[in-house]
């Protein structure tokens, strides 16, 4: 709950609600287990497109991590760095989907 509570995107009329906590839970557990337990496996590159987007003030990525993606790729790469925290997107919608179409569009 204080992980969820650092991250600012999570209401707090949400964090409130027992019974909506009991459902969303298990979910976020997994999803950290799954972050906490993954290793890298060194491999081939990919021979793709590698588009990353990220927050200025994201806790869990920082910039240079973020770019970092671009290592894993023979491809084009690029990264986009939108203004707020781990839950920018919230607050970047539009020109979110709007360079993810055109990036589907150019593939």
């Amino acid at each position: 709950m204080a992980k969820l509570r650092e991250l600012s995107g999570t209401d707090e009329q949400v964090l409130g609600d027992e019974e909506l906590l009991r459902m969303a839970l298990p979910a976020i557990r997994n999803d950290y287990k799954a972050a906490e337990t993954y290793r890298y496996r060194p491999g081939p590159k990919l021979n793709c497109p590698v588009h990353v987007f990220t927050g200025t003030e994201d806790p869990m990525v920082t910039e240079d991590e973020a770019a970092a993606w671009a290592d894993h790729t023979t491809g084009a790469h690029s990264l986009d760095i939108y203004p707020g925290g781990h839950f920018y997107l919230i607050h970047h919608q539009v020109p979110i989907l709007r360079a993810v179409s055109e990036r589907l569009a150019d593939a």
